[in-house]
């Protein structure tokens, strides 16, 4: 059986292989920087998917966190991967990802319940890029938070992904208590204004947050 700082090194090489990927396709194809950014954004978040079925502790998580963190402070100062970072938008996005990953994954292992990992990292990897691309195609209902313009289209998409997401996470993992539906609901109310409310990246962190603190307060009712 491989160690879990085998499987985390493992891990770390499928991401540099997906910054790879997205600098190949940035330079070949020339896409707007937001497209190649989002789609690391939903792949990497695939990827942590499996973090509850691999690893066992917070360790191997916390130092995939770290490495991760150097990676875009690194290239973030040496102008490597534009394919990320060159976006006109300041950003904190990028850092933000793995603090919640870390954080995700602690609530995962205090609370014994995989949904407080899966249901806040799956709305974060499907919905938020979603309500950008479709705020982006379709931006109807423009309005402005803290500088920030978003789009009711946008949030709309994200409510509504956020309730499929939400829906699928529950019934895999056969959670049929009778409050699923309700939690279901003000998770995906909930994550909608906390993405809508988010300024320069700071919805990678406030999205998973806000769905922990409902799974915690209904589980605690």
């Amino acid at each position: 059986m491989l160690n879990q700082f085998t499987i985390a090194a493992i891990v770390a090489t499928s991401f540099l292989v997906l910054f790879a990927l997205s600098e190949l396709i940035y330079r070949w194809a020339k896409p707007e920087t937001e497209i190649t950014r989002k789609m690391v954004h939903i792949v990497a978040g695939i990827v942590c998917l499996s973090f509850p079925f691999i690893f066992l502790s917070i360790w191997p998580v916390a130092a995939l966190g770290v490495a991760f963190l150097a990676i875009m402070f690194i290239s973030k100062k040496t102008g490597y991967l534009p394919s990320i970072h060159n976006v006109k938008r300041k950003t904190q996005g990028s850092y933000l990802y793995p603090l919640s990953i870390f954080l995700c994954f602690w609530a995962y292992l205090t609370q014994n319940n995989i949904l407080y990992y899966f249901v806040p990292i799956s709305i974060l990897s499907v919905s938020d890029p979603l309500a950008a691309f479709v705020g982006r195609l379709a931006p109807y209902g423009k309005y402005t938070f803290w500088g920030e313009t978003k789009t009711m289209a946008g949030s709309l998409a994200f409510f509504i992904s956020a309730i499929i997401v939400s829906y699928f996470c529950f019934n895999y993992f056969k959670d049929t208590q009778p409050t699923a539906w309700l939690t279901i609901g003000i998770i995906s109310l909930t994550t909608s204004i906390a993405e809508a409310l988010g300024r320069r990246g700071e919805d990678n962190l406030w999205i998973p947050l806000a769905a922990i603190a409902v799974l915690y307060g209904i589980n605690s009712l």
